[in-house]
């Protein structure tokens, strides 16, 4: 497909949760981690109506959806969630680490910052706010990645889960970065490779949050005889060149093309509202101004991918280990190797490989059973083979070691063992390790075995 010769342009808006508290409260959430008790929740009922933004007019896209005339029901985790999410309680300050963080950010992206940041509400009537608005600020502007300008970066708060019957509020409020590239990518795959490219930077830069639906993409296409379509929530980077070849292909076959914002269905689109315009933002009175510079200094300089699997390496990672570490959530692999002195290459091999493989296998070992595991692994009590199986088991204590026969052969025992294979010849090693292999240290019992043949 010729894409130049059809006037296309595209821009994506990148949305990335940051791995801090909320953004106007002191709650703190996870929502790709365990959740809470869901029978502990409470539940409160709103009717959302558009509110007339600065100009005094109600934006498309929320009349559209307050037509619907419906009733949200929201549940309230009573850990992950409190009374400004409820809209009962005005916002406090806004997160100061956010703040730094996202200034990172957008150092990394060569971007601008503005001299005071001015919060704003932002209308969003389909339910997703219980205050049927979302906060947020312009941080900074003019920037650049591998040649496409960064037009924008925003800090405000993340919108609610969808569950069954209506929203849970773990997620409302978390602070989001949005950035939001300039119409100059050039086609699907370039498109593909600009998000990849964004997610590695804001990895390499910031505290983020990791799992399903922590970052997402939008993105915006057009063509000379089409309408600007927003395409909203992408998760999949390799499902990106044929969603935006399928929605060209799509506007080329409309009479009329419209503006509006549409939804991923695999690799096509379906309708959901107007694209929203201006009318939606309108001055948020309960946050005062926030000036900037203190903040855009605490951040500190920017880093690259390349120099994060180079500081990976030097925790002495191998390079393929330290770039695919470098790629991963890193805020256990830090607990693991700086507070518990954990060995690099377990850890990594651990999160990396190990968990994923027990995932697969339907088996999700917490981050206290890993730091548990990890923790004996370091202390001598368990043998690197039996980490596996440990993970597996879900243990967090020794008891849970001593009941699935994990605990570390002792000397007398180790002694034992060598005695009992001593007149097996040549196999005599092998044989032992089979039986042993999730209890004994191999250079132990090797020892044990060359005291009982020499003394």
């Amino acid at each position: 497909m010729d894409y130049g010769a059809l006037g296309f342009k595209c821009g994506v808006e990148i949305h990335q949760r940051l791995d801090t508290h909320k953004l106007f409260c002191n709650c703190y959430s996870n929502p790709s981690e365990k959740r809470s008790n869901a029978e502990n929740d409470f539940v409160i009922r709103r009717r959302i109506r558009p509110a007339a933004g600065e100009l005094g007019k109600v934006d498309e896209a929320a009349r559209f959806e307050a037509a619907k005339g419906r009733e949200t029901v929201y549940f309230v985790p009573e850990d992950e969630a409190c009374l400004v999410e409820c809209d009962d309680e005005p916002p406090h300050a806004p997160n100061q680490e956010a703040l730094i963080e996202a200034c990172r950010i957008a150092k990394a992206l060569k971007m601008k910052p503005v001299h005071e940041v001015e919060f704003m509400r932002k209308t969003v009537a389909d339910g997703s706010a219980v205050s049927g608005f979302q906060r947020t600020a312009l941080l900074a502007t003019d920037g650049e990645l591998e040649g496409v300008g960064i037009q924008t970066l925003c800090l405000e708060e993340e919108s609610a889960g969808i569950v069954d019957g209506g929203y849970r509020l773990d997620r409302l409020g978390i602070p989001l970065v949005e950035i939001a590239t300039a119409p100059e990518i050039r086609d699907g795959e370039h498109c593909r490779k600009i998000c990849e490219s964004l997610g590695r930077m804001l990895r390499s830069n910031a505290k983020v949050q990791r799992g399903l639906g922590s970052i997402r993409q939008d993105i915006n296409v057009s063509i000379a005889k089409g309408a600007r379509v927003e395409i909203k929530g992408v998760q999949e980077l390799k499902t990106i060149p044929e969603l935006v070849e399928n929605e060209v292909l799509r506007q080329q076959s409309l009479a009329t093309p419209r503006e509006e914002t549409r939804r991923t269905v695999g690799t096509k689109t379906e309708f959901m509202r107007p694209l929203p315009g201006k009318a939606r933002m309108y001055p948020e009175t309960d946050v005062p101004p926030v000036l900037l510079a203190r903040y855009w200094e605490d951040a500190g300089k920017p880093k690259s991918f390349e120099s994060a699997v180079k500081g990976l390496e030097a925790r002495g990672l191998n390079p393929q280990l330290a770039e695919k570490m470098a790629r991963s959530p890193q805020k256990l692999f830090l607990t693991l190797t700086e507070e518990m002195r954990v060995d690099a290459t377990v850890a990594a091999t651990t999160l990396l490989e190990t968990k994923k493989e027990l995932e697969r296998k339907g088996v999700k070992p917490s981050d206290e059973c890993i730091k548990f595991v990890l923790g004996a692994f370091k202390k001598g009590k368990l043998v690197k083979s039996a980490i596996p199986v440990a993970l597996e088991k879900g243990c967090t204590n020794e008891d849970c070691l001593k009941k699935n026969d994990l605990t570390v052969l002792s000397g007398a025992e180790l002694a034992r063992a060598a005695n009992e294979f001593s007149g097996a010849g040549p196999k005599a090693f092998g044989l032992a390790m089979k039986k042993y292999r999730l209890r004994a240290d191999p250079k132990q019992l090797k020892a044990a075995f060359e005291k009982e043949l020499h003394g």
